[in-house]
């Protein structure tokens, strides 16, 4: 993301919203990209009004009210809205045309416009002055720095299940990874992936699309017959391991049951989860 950031500030882009929660790593990239387009940058939140970044720090008065925020020309500046997407731009027809003309400015003073928030729908007055990209959730190499951090500032090593960890750790957000490491050091005393795995769960559950289906301790054992099934799952868990993965083995990416009612079908689903020590989630369409 900071790479096409710096790209879109040299390409003199008017605006781009970035759609994600993570305010603090977002903000971190903006500001490295800024730098190296050579760019000063200010940040404007609702509670603070417009303060610089970049390359000093220091507050603009008088521009908590987004309009007189969107009325300051700065040349060769990177502009930060963190808040902005929460205003009533459908109900007020002064602030699309303030931040129009802003946008209209910006390109031909080196300057460009970055809308930070959770999810951005442009006024149609807007949608071609403005590009929208997400922000992808933290790497692998993302999240061994936060599980090493973290382990760091507990006085802990980071273990040796630290693949199955990381296994856990993905598709969290860095607060939600930061948060689930915390709460297994603080219960367990050390990383473990039963309780990020909980934590996950309980993030899940908030989209109210999703079930979680509780993990049957038997296992594949709960199965009867299926021994085909049985055989293939139990000799493909080894190639989620991280030596499956240097050795060169593509990791299975799903497989399909068929039958009639009553064949076992569901119940290997929920197994399935249960042997290859992950949870096991149900979207029923």
């Amino acid at each position: 993301m900071k790479r096409r950031l710096v790209l879109y500030m040299k390409a003199a882009f008017p605006g781009i919203a970035v759609q994600t929660a993570e305010e603090k790593r977002i903000g971190a990239d903006i500001l490295g990209a800024a730098k190296e387009a050579g760019k000063a940058l200010v940040k404007w939140t609702a509670t603070e009004g417009m303060v610089n970044q970049f390359p000093t720090t220091k507050a603009i008065p008088n521009t908590e009210d987004p309009v007189p925020a969107l009325s300051q020309r700065l040349t060769n500046t990177v502009y930060m809205f963190c808040d902005l997407a929460n205003f009533p731009f459908d109900r007020d027809p002064i602030l699309p045309r303030a931040l129009r003309d802003l946008l209209t400015w910006a390109p031909s003073e080196g300057s460009c416009i970055i809308i930070v928030g959770p999810s951005f729908r442009p006024h149609p007055t807007l949608e071609k002055l403005i590009v929208v990209t997400d922000y992808a959730l933290p790497s692998k190499s993302d999240l061994t720095g936060i599980a090493e951090s973290i382990a760091k500032s507990a006085g802990k090593k980071f273990n040796g299940d630290a693949e199955d960890v990381l296994r856990a750790l993905s598709g969290l957000s860095t607060t939600e990874a930061e948060n689930a490491l915390a709460l297994s050091i603080v219960e367990s005393g050390k990383f473990c992936p039963e309780i990020i795995y909980r934590e996950k769960v309980a993030g899940v559950k908030k989209s109210g699309l999703l079930e979680i289906v509780d993990p049957d301790p038997r296992g594949l054992d709960a199965i009867g017959g299926l021994d085909v099934l049985k055989g293939w799952i139990t000799k493909r868990k080894r190639a989620f391991t991280k030596e499956a993965e240097e050795y060169g083995l593509p990791s299975p990416k799903g497989i399909m049951l068929v039958g009639v009612p009553g064949s076992g079908k569901s119940l290997a689903a929920k197994a399935i989860g249960t042997a290859l020590g992950v949870p096991t989630v149900k979207l029923d369409i």
